[in-house]
């Protein structure tokens, strides 16, 4: 109903400036065009949708295209398995005895937590699972990534 009123509003004044030899204002003109296209609020929406769609489409692109450079540089890498398997031997070590040890692999979601894993012991205290993964990784393996790798 708004738009109708609008539409005739402008069509309207259009007339009275016709008569004047004048023309509507490019915005007025606008909106007195987008009435006449059939079903422009539907085209417009998908317009707007197709726009959304390509802009999401490029970002998640751009994400799998990193996911998968990282892929080509983990597997490349001949460290990093060293350091995996340190971890889990020590989680199976830790695990011995329970239904838990004796694993032939770990959710690499566990690694961001091997510092909240804290010694009781007296004269290790403060020290965490972490430190104890760095201490008993073979000296050449500290150095995961190469300088070109850690640019990625």
């Amino acid at each position: 109903q708004v738009q109708m009123r609008v539409v005739a509003s402008i069509n309207t004044k259009a007339a009275q400036l016709a008569a004047k030899g004048q023309a509507l204002a490019p915005p007025d003109a606008l909106v007195r065009d987008l009435h006449g296209i059939p079903q422009v609020q539907m085209r417009v929406e998908c317009m707007t949708f197709m726009g959304v769609c390509a802009q999401t489409a490029g970002v998640v692109t751009r994400e799998l295209l990193r996911m998968r450079d990282c892929a080509v540089v983990l597997r490349a890498n001949v460290r990093l398995p060293m350091v995996l398997n340190t971890v889990l031997q020590i989680g199976n070590h830790l695990n011995d005895g329970t239904n838990k040890g004796n694993f032939s692999n770990f959710a690499v979601s566990a690694l961001p937590q091997l510092h909240q894993f804290k010694a009781t012991a007296a004269k290790l205290q403060g020290l965490s699972l972490l430190h104890y993964v760095v201490a008993a990784v073979p000296a050449d393996c500290h150095q995961i990534f190469d300088e070109e790798e850690q640019q990625m």
